[in-house]
C-alpha cells in the first residue's frame, strides 16, 4: 500500500510536468531511483522482494494506461489530441496547451494553469489561468489575458467568454485595431459579438503612451469592427486639457470598405465662400460600389456628385463620375467677367447649369478582344478650371484615372474634350485598333458658333512590329488605317491658303521596307523606303477637285538612309564605390526623301493629307556616360556547388546612367538649291543628369543659328536630401514666330516655377509652391504651408494665392481616425 502511495504521488508528479514525461525512459529510471526511499526508508535494490517488482510494473502499466494517456491528449503532444474542445457550429476546434491541467467530471470544466494558450483558427486566448466549461463552451480566463483575432488585439485583468458565440465580459479591458494602430480601452467591456463591443468609461486614441497627445473620452461607447463607433458625452483632449465636448460622437473603424458617411472636407475661398463637401460611401457588393457628394458653397450654391464603381476582374472594370452645379453666379460680361470669369478667356459663360461626366471602361470581349470606352463631357470653358480641387476636382479624377486605368483624360484648359470607344485586338507582330472618337467642343457649343470640329466616326487601324521578311534580308513594317470624318457643320468657301472644311473618308496604307546591315564594328547602314497610298472619297469638294464622284487617290515614296556607328571606353575610377565609368559616343546621319504630295490638290484632315516635298539630312551626337558601382551584399547568394570555392567572391553591381545629351541639327537641301533662306534648322539639345538619387536634371532647348538666339528652353532640376529637404525648379520659354512639327504657331511664354520644403525637424516642415510669368512680369501662382507631423496626428496649414482667387486651406488628421479639411 505505502508503494502504491508513492507511486501514485510521483506518478501524478510526472503527469503535471510536461516538460518531465518527454524525457523518456531517463524519467522512468530516475522514477524507480526515488521510489527507494519509502517513508524516509532506504530501499536497496537487493531488497526490493520480485513480487514487489512485478507489482510496480504492472501497476506502472495500468497508471500509463488509464491516467497518464488522457492527461497527454490534454497536454497537446500531437494534432490527433490537441483538439480539446470542438466548436459546435464549426468543423474547426480549439487546441489548448498548458503547464498543467485538472478536470471536473461532474461540471466537465478542465481547470489549465501555467502559459495557458487556446487556439482556433486565427482567434488566440493567452492567460495564466483558465477554467474551461466543455459542456457549454465558456472560459474564464485571469492574469495577463490577451485575445488575438483578425490581427487585433484585446487584453484585460480577466476574461468570461462564449467561445461559441463569440460574447463575454472583459474587466480593465483595451482593445488594439492593429491597421489603424488604433487604441480603446475601458472599466468594463462588454463583447456583444465577434466584432461588436460595448465599454463603459471609455477612451479611444491612436497615440502610444501613457498620456496620449490626442484621446477621445465619453461615458458610453459602442463600436462595430468594419462598421463605425459612437461615443456619448465624448470629450477631445490634447494631452490633460479638454478642447472640444460633444454630447454624441460618431467615427470610422474600418479595415476594408463599407457603407456609411465618409470625413468631410472644409474650406474658404473668394470665389466660393465657406465650402463643406461632405461624402457618402456605399459598398453596394463585393464588386460595385459608389460614392455620393454634396459640396456646399455659400457664394455658388450646392453641387451634386456620383462616383460608380465596378470590377469583373483585372481586365474588366469601369467608374463613372458626376457633377452637377445650379451656379448661383455667371460669366455675362462687365464686373461679372471681373468676378466669376478667368483672365485670357476669350468666351463668357452665361450658363447656369454647369456639369461634369465622365467615364472610362475596359472590358475583355471573346476572341481575344478588348474594348475600352472614355467620356469627357463638360459643361462650360471654366469648370475644369474653377473646380480643379477637391473631392471631384479635375486633379483627383486625372489622378485616378491614370492610376487604374493607365490612361488619363485631357488637360483641364483643353476645350476640345475626347470621347472614344476603342475595340483592339493584338497578336505576335500585328495589332488592330477599331476607333469612334468624338471631339466635345465646348466653346463651339455656344450659340451662334458654327461647329466644325473634327470626329473619326470610325478610325481603324491594322499595324505591324518591325518584322522579317519571309527568309530574305529585309524586314518590314506597316500602317494602315480607314477612317470616316465628320463635322456638324462644314466650310466649303473658307479664307486664302485655308483648306475647305468637309466631311469625308480615307484610306491609307504604308508599308515600309529596310535592309539593314552592319560591317563589323564600325558601323550600321539601314536603307529603307516607304510606299504609301492614300485615297479619299468626299461628300462636297467638287469646286477644288473637278470630280463629279468626290474620289481621288495619291501615291507617295520615299526614301531613309541611316548610318550610324557606336563608339565606347571604359575608365577605371575610384570614387564612393564607383568602380569604372562607361563613355559612349553614337554618330548619327539620316537623309530623308519624299517628293512633292501636291497637297494643295487634296482634301486636308490631318498630318497624313499634309505631305510637303522632303530633302532634308539630319546629324545628331549623342554621348552617354554610365557608371558601375559595388554594392554591399545583406543577404549571401545560393551559389552552384561548383562555385563554392574560398576564392569565388560574389558581386553585385548598380549600373546607372549618370549623363545623356544629344545635339540634332538638319539641313534642308531643297532650301539651299532654291537659294531659300535659312536651309540649317535651329540645333536642338536635350540633356538629363542622373550622378545620384538625390540630384537629377533634364532640359532641351532650340539655338537658331541665325537669329543667335534660343528659340525654345525648358529646364529642370531636382534637389533632394536624406532628411526630406526638396526643392524642384522648372524654367519654361518659348520665343516668337515659333511652330511645333506640325506648323502650328506656339504661344509665346516665358515662366519659372518651384517648389521647395523644408523639414525644420523630425516632426515638422515648411513648403512652398511659387510660379511666375517673366513674360508679363506677374506672379501666377505663390503659396507657403506648414505641415507638423506627430505619431499619431497631423496638421497641414496652406494659404495659395492666384490671380482669381486666395484660399485658406487646412487638414488634421487623428491617425486611426480619419482626417478633415480642405486640400
Amino acid at each position: 500500500m505505502q508503494l502504491l502511495q508513492a507511486l501514485l504521488r510521483y506518478g501524478v508528479l510526472f503527469i503535471r510536468h510536461d516538460k518531465l514525461y518527454k524525457k523518456g525512459e531517463k524519467d522512468l529510471l530516475s522514477l524507480y531511483t526515488n521510489l527507494k526511499t519509502i517513508h524516509g526508508k532506504q530501499i536497496s535494490k537487493q531488497q526490493i522482494p520480485c513480487n514487489i517488482k512485478f507489482t510496480f510494473f504492472i501497476l506502472l502499466f495500468l497508471f500509463l494506461f488509464i491516467v497518464v494517456l488522457p492527461v497527454f491528449s490534454h497536454a497537446g503532444t500531437d494534432d490527433s489530441v490537441k483538439q480539446l474542445f470542438s466548436d459546435k457550429n464549426s468543423n474547426e476546434s480549439w487546441h489548448i496547451t498548458a503547464d498543467e491541467f485538472n478536470y471536473d467530471n461532474n461540471l466537465e470544466h478542465y481547470i489549465a494553469t501555467g502559459d495557458v494558450v487556446l487556439v482556433k483558427g486565427k482567434r488566440r486566448i493567452s492567460a495564466d489561468y483558465a477554467k474551461f466549461d466543455n459542456k457549454n463552451m465558456t472560459v474564464l480566463a485571469k492574469g495577463s489575458v490577451v485575445l488575438t483575432t483578425n490581427g487585433d488585439i484585446i487584453t484585460g485583468t480577466s476574461m468570461h467568454l462564449d467561445l461559441v458565440n463569440e460574447t463575454g465580459v472583459i474587466d480593465n479591458g483595451s482593445i488594439f485595431i492593429k491597421e489603424k494602430h488604433f487604441y480603446i480601452q475601458g472599466d468594463k467591456l462588454i463583447k456583444e459579438g465577434e466584432n461588436e463591443y460595448s465599454i463603459d468609461n471609455a477612451q479611444l486614441t491612436s497615440c502610444n503612451g501613457k498620456v496620449p497627445d490626442w484621446k477621445i473620452t465619453g461615458r458610453k461607447l459602442n463600436i462595430t469592427i468594419e462598421g463605425y463607433g459612437t461615443i456619448k458625452h465624448a470629450t477631445l483632449w490634447a494631452k490633460k486639457l479638454p478642447v472640444v465636448y460633444t454630447p454624441y460622437f460618431i467615427f470610422p473603424v474600418k479595415r476594408k470598405r463599407q457603407t456609411g458617411f465618409l470625413l468631410p472636407k472644409v474650406g474658404s475661398s473668394t470665389r466660393k465662400g465657406f465650402e463643406y463637401q461632405q461624402p457618402f460611401f456605399w459598398a453596394i457588393n463585393d464588386n460595385t460600389d459608389a460614392t455620393f457628394y454634396e459640396y456646399y458653397m455659400s457664394k455658388r450654391g450646392f453641387m451634386n456628385g456620383v462616383e460608380y464603381r465596378y470590377v469583373l476582374d483585372e481586365n474588366s472594370k469601369g467608374t463613372m463620375m458626376f457633377n452637377y452645379l445650379r451656379d448661383n453666379e455667371t460669366d455675362t460680361g462687365g464686373d461679372s467677367s471681373e468676378k466669376w470669369g478667368y483672365e485670357g478667356d476669350n468666351y463668357l459663360r452665361p450658363n447656369s447649369d454647369r456639369y461634369w461626366f465622365r467615364m472610362k471602361n475596359n472590358q475583355k470581349l471573346p476572341a481575344g478582344f478588348t474594348a475600352k470606352l472614355d467620356v469627357d463631357v463638360v459643361s462650360d470653358q471654366d469648370y475644369l478650371t474653377e473646380f480643379k480641387e477637391g473631392f471631384t476636382g479635375y486633379e483627383k479624377t486625372s489622378a485616378y484615372f491614370t492610376d487604374v486605368f493607365g490612361r488619363s483624360i485631357d488637360d483641364y484648359d483643353n476645350n476640345e474634350r475626347l470621347n472614344r470607344l476603342n475595340i483592339s485586338k493584338s497578336w505576335t507582330n500585328y495589332i488592330f485598333n477599331g476607333d469612334l472618337r468624338w471631339y466635345d467642343n465646348i466653346v463651339k457649343e455656344n450659340p451662334g458658333e458654327k461647329n466644325t470640329t473634327l470626329q473619326q466616326l470610325p478610325k481603324l487601324e491594322f499595324d505591324g512590329v518591325k518584322q522579317q521578311l519571309f527568309n530574305s534580308p529585309f524586314y518590314f513594317t506597316l500602317d494602315s488605317e480607314y477612317s470616316y470624318f465628320y463635322r456638324l457643320d462644314e466650310e466649303t468657301f473658307v479664307s486664302e491658303g485655308e483648306k475647305d472644311l468637309v466631311r469625308g473618308q480615307r484610306v491609307d496604307i504604308y508599308p515600309r521596307f529596310y535592309l539593314p546591315y552592319r560591317f563589323d564594328n564600325f558601323f550600321t547602314f539601314e536603307p529603307s523606303v516607304g510606299l504609301r497610298e492614300t485615297a479619299w472619297y468626299v461628300d462636297d469638294y467638287e469646286h477644288t477637285l473637278s470630280k463629279d464622284d468626290g474620289a481621288i487617290h495619291r501615291e507617295l515614296y520615299d526614301i531613309k538612309l541611316d548610318l550610324s556607328t557606336l563608339m565606347d571606353k571604359v575608365f577605371d575610377v575610384n570614387l564612393s564605390g564607383i568602380d569604372k565609368v562607361k563613355h559612349s559616343i553614337k554618330p548619327q546621319v539620316v537623309y530623308e526623301y519624299m517628293p512633292d504630295g501636291n497637297k494643295d490638290n487634296f482634301p486636308y484632315f490631318d498630318s497624313i493629307d499634309d505631305m510637303e516635298k522632303k530633302n532634308i539630312i539630319t546629324y545628331s551626337l549623342t554621348n552617354t556616360f554610365t557608371f558601375r558601382k559595388k554594392l554591399k551584399l545583406t543577404k549571401k547568394p545560393e551559389l552552384p556547388a561548383f562555385k563554392k570555392t574560398d576564392a569565388y567572391i560574389p558581386v553585385e553591381y548598380l549600373y546607372q546612367q549618370m549623363l545623356w545629351m544629344k545635339l540634332e541639327q538638319s539641313y534642308d537641301i531643297d532650301k539651299e538649291r532654291s537659294d531659300l533662306p535659312e536651309p540649317f534648322s535651329s540645333i536642338k539639345c536635350e540633356l538629363t543628369i542622373t550622378p545620384f538619387n538625390y540630384l537629377a536634371f533634364r532640359g532641351d532647348t532650340t539655338w537658331s543659328p541665325y537669329d543667335n538666339e534660343f528659340r525654345t528652353g525648358n529646364a529642370g532640376i531636382m534637389v533632394s536630401d536624406y532628411r526630406g529637404d526638396s526643392i524642384t525648379t522648372e524654367y519654361r520659354y518659348t520665343g516668337d514666330n515659333v511652330f511645333d512639327e506640325d506648323d502650328e504657331l506656339l504661344t509665346p511664354t516665358k515662366s519659372i516655377y518651384t517648389n521647395a520644403q523644408v523639414r525644420l525637424n523630425k516632426l515638422m516642415l515648411i513648403y512652398g509652391v511659387y510660379e511666375h510669368s517673366l513674360l508679363e512680369s506677374k506672379t501666377l501662382k505663390s503659396g507657403i504651408g506648414f505641415l507638423y507631423e506627430a505619431q499619431c496626428w497631423s496638421i497641414d496649414i496652406l494659404y495659395t494665392k492666384e490671380e482669381n482667387d486666395k484660399k485658406i486651406a487646412f487638414m488634421i488628421n487623428l491617425y486611426g481616425l480619419g482626417k478633415t479639411g480642405n486640400k
